[in-house]
C-alpha cells in the first residue's frame, strides 16, 4: 500500500512537472510573439515621408543638416515623428540630434549598413 501511495506521488510529481513545462512553453511562446509584434510596430517601414521629405533617403546621404532644410520643416519632422526635443527651438541641431538615432533604426538604413 505504501508503494501504490509512492507511485501514485511520483505520478502526480511528474503531471505537476508536465504542466509546468507546459506553461512555461507557452509562457515563452508568447514572449517571443509579444517581441516580435513589438518589433514590426517600433520598427518604422521604409520610406518614411514627412511632408514630401524621404527622410529615409536624407538620413542614408546624412543630409539631415543641410541648408536647404529649414527649422521649421525640422521641427515638423520631429514632431510628427514623436520625438523629443532638447535645447534651443531656434536651432537646426536641437531637431537633428533626435532625428539621427531615430534614422538608424529605419528599415532601410538598416539594410544598407548591413550590405556594406
Amino acid at each position: 500500500m505504501e508503494k501504490d501511495t509512492s507511485e501514485n506521488a511520483t505520478s502526480q510529481e511528474l503531471t505537476a512537472e508536465d504542466s509546468d513545462l507546459e506553461a512555461l512553453g507557452n509562457e515563452i511562446a508568447l514572449e517571443n510573439l509579444r517581441i516580435a509584434v513589438n518589433l514590426q510596430v517600433t520598427v518604422p517601414q521604409h520610406p518614411i515621408v514627412v511632408r514630401n521629405r524621404n527622410l529615409c533617403e536624407l538620413s542614408k546621404a546624412k543630409k539631415l543638416d543641410i541648408p536647404v532644410l529649414k527649422v521649421a520643416e525640422l521641427r515638423e519632422m520631429c514632431e510628427s515623428l514623436q520625438l523629443e526635443i532638447s535645447g534651443s527651438l531656434a536651432r537646426k541641431k536641437s531637431f537633428i540630434e533626435p532625428l539621427n538615432p531615430y534614422a538608424k533604426c529605419f528599415t532601410c538604413f538598416t539594410r544598407a549598413e548591413n550590405e556594406r
